[in-house]
């Protein structure tokens, strides 16, 4: 009791959040920790993970004006059966790769005037220098927002074929559908 008493006086009160313990609470467990996988087949685009889980992963590209069909079809995805288990993960990654959409806006620019190319040039100058982080914006980098979304199944589900039985389409419909 008396040395808790001196450490107390000395140290301060060890009730208050080290910094150890918030990065230890706080520090995200890597991707590869949810979808490492032992074989990928190339042909249904499913990974078997080590886990003897089933995973699949995909980009998805920007829709621009979606309209109720499109929300429709999202909504589906959410509401469909997956089986109990399962796990969907949104990954939203903010790339500073950059080049190729440079690049399909000077492509997209292609009326032969010195006035838009002179405007062409001066805003991929600035958009390259704001990698690092635009100055006019409290320096936040320019970045290419990538979403993926995975999907992880659990192997041992009914419906789901196993990994030997991968070769034959009819068991395997029910995934790529």
């Amino acid at each position: 009791m008396v040395l808790q008493l001196l450490q107390r006086a000395l140290f301060g009160s060890r009730e208050y959040l080290q910094q150890s313990d918030l990065e230890s609470m706080t520090r995200l467990s890597p991707f590869s920790s949810f979808l490492n996988y032992l074989a990928y087949d190339p042909e249904m685009e499913i990974y078997l993970n080590q886990d003897a889980t089933l995973g699949m992963m995909w980009e998805c590209l920007p829709v621009i004006y979606a309209g109720p069909k499109a929300i429709n079809a999202l909504e589906g995805l959410f509401r469909s059966a997956i089986p109990k288990g399962s796990v969907i993960q949104l990954i939203f990654h903010a790339d500073s790769h950059i080049d190729p959409i440079l690049e399909r806006y000077r492509d997209g620019r292609t009326r032969e005037n010195s006035i838009v190319t002179t405007n062409t040039n001066a805003v991929i100058d600035f958009l390259n220098k704001g990698r690092t982080g635009l100055e006019a914006c409290r320096n936040i980098p320019v970045r290419n927002f990538r979403l993926f979304v995975t999907v992880k199944l659990p192997g041992d589900c009914p419906d789901l074929p196993d990994p030997q039985d991968f070769g034959d389409a009819s068991k395997t419909a029910p995934l790529q559908s």
